[in-house]
């Protein structure tokens, strides 16, 4: 509430011009004034800081002009153009990582955050010697490499080298190479077979060879007692012969078999 005067030295001055002040009157008003100075200091301090500048946080939006307010409860929009350029953070700012009252633009603020904890390159991150990079998925798979680097298929095949990783392609490679296998999947008619009786029919398979184990999978179940059994007869030609021991006659209608010349 404004400082309100209880007392009137102009009008005692008046009425007794010799007599001095009365001091208990003098003591009261100058009391009143400091009080109401000392109440005016920690009002100020409330909105002004020491530097001149206003508080932080004294400002809200119901003391706002109302052309501010429009544009900023959806009446209309601030862009980076209604704002002075100075008012962003520069790059130095950003990285100083001090000022208080500057604004951070999503360049400085990568900026800011990549010096902070910068990302290694790939030449730091396969030597392996820097403690204060951080490592992205593509360099630690940079490193990895470097340090357990995957064997070529020449090397995979060759398999001399002892400090190479195998991958699984790699690996089926070295297998497709070490142990190639040739198969064919082939529609087979047996027919009627007497107990105790075999009847022999012959599959093309590209590239089995002499030699080359042979392993008969039919599609389908045979019937109990019937057995299975293939050899390479020439080259490119698998014989498979159907054996009856099951105690009767069988007879084996067509049927998908597949058939698999293994190379060991």
């Amino acid at each position: 509430m404004p400082f309100a005067i209880t007392y009137s030295f102009a009008n005692f001055q008046t009425s007794d011009p010799s007599a001095p002040l009365p001091g208990a009157e003098l003591d009261t008003q100058l009391a009143n004034v400091a009080t109401e100075i000392n109440s005016l200091g920690v009002q100020l301090s409330d909105v002004r800081r020491s530097d001149g500048k206003l508080a932080n946080y004294s400002v809200g939006f119901d003391t706002l002009d109302e052309e501010v307010r429009s544009k900023l409860n959806g009446a209309g929009t601030v862009t980076t153009f209604d704002l002075d350029a100075g008012a962003f953070a520069s790059e130095a700012e950003a990285i100083g990582g001090v000022a208080t009252q500057k604004i951070m633009a999503p360049s400085t603020t990568a900026t800011a955050i990549n010096n902070t904890r910068p990302y290694a390159s790939q030449g730091e991150a396969t030597a392996g010697l820097l403690n204060d990079r951080v490592m992205t998925p593509l360099r630690t798979k940079d490193a990895l490499d470097t340090q357990r680097p995957y064997a070529s298929q020449a090397e995979a095949q060759a398999g001399s080298n002892n400090t190479k990783v195998m991958s699984p392609l790699r690996t089926a490679e070295l297998l497709a190479e070490k142990r190639p296998t040739f198969s064919v999947t082939s529609s087979l008619t047996f027919g009627t077979i007497a107990d105790g009786a075999l009847t022999t029919v012959n599959v093309a398979v590209a590239s089995a060879r002499a030699g080359d184990h042979v392993l008969i999978a039919p599609v389908s179940a045979t019937p109990v007692g019937v057995v299975l059994q293939g050899q390479v007869t020439a080259d490119d030609t698998v014989a498979v012969t159907a054996i009856n021991m099951s105690g009767s006659e069988q007879t084996l209608t067509a049927s998908s078999f597949k058939v698999t010349a293994l190379r060991l």
